[in-house]
């Protein structure tokens, strides 16, 4: 939740020091969410009187944040191209773009 919080901060930013201000603290934070799956997997799996697989369910959540950081992070370029883009034009087409990438692809909430 706070990952996403603050992809959405970063497309809110005011300027670019603000933008990087707040996207700075996404690597360590994807580190502590990769590490938190990382620590429940560890801690012991096992299949479940169900017949549900936690290494299974495991996997699709590695996967599912896998997909979520790739779309995350094309958003976050967008928006770093947004920075430094030399026209007006090429600065809202990119922040549009951005945007739209955000709310079409950023996966479950």
């Amino acid at each position: 939740m706070r990952y996403r919080n603050t992809i959405i901060r970063a497309l809110e930013a005011d300027g670019q020091k603000d933008f990087e201000r707040i996207t700075e603290s996404l690597p360590a934070q994807r580190t502590r969410i990769q590490y938190a799956v990382d620590r429940y997997a560890a801690a012991g799996l096992r299949v479940l009187r169900s017949g549900r697989s936690e290494p299974k369910d495991i996997e699709a959540v590695r996967r599912g944040l896998g997909q979520y950081f790739s779309v995350a992070s094309t958003t976050v370029q967008l928006l770093t191209q947004e920075w430094t883009a030399v026209s007006l034009t090429e600065r809202e087409a990119l922040r549009l773009k951005a945007e739209e990438h955000a709310a079409d692809n950023a996966g479950r909430k």
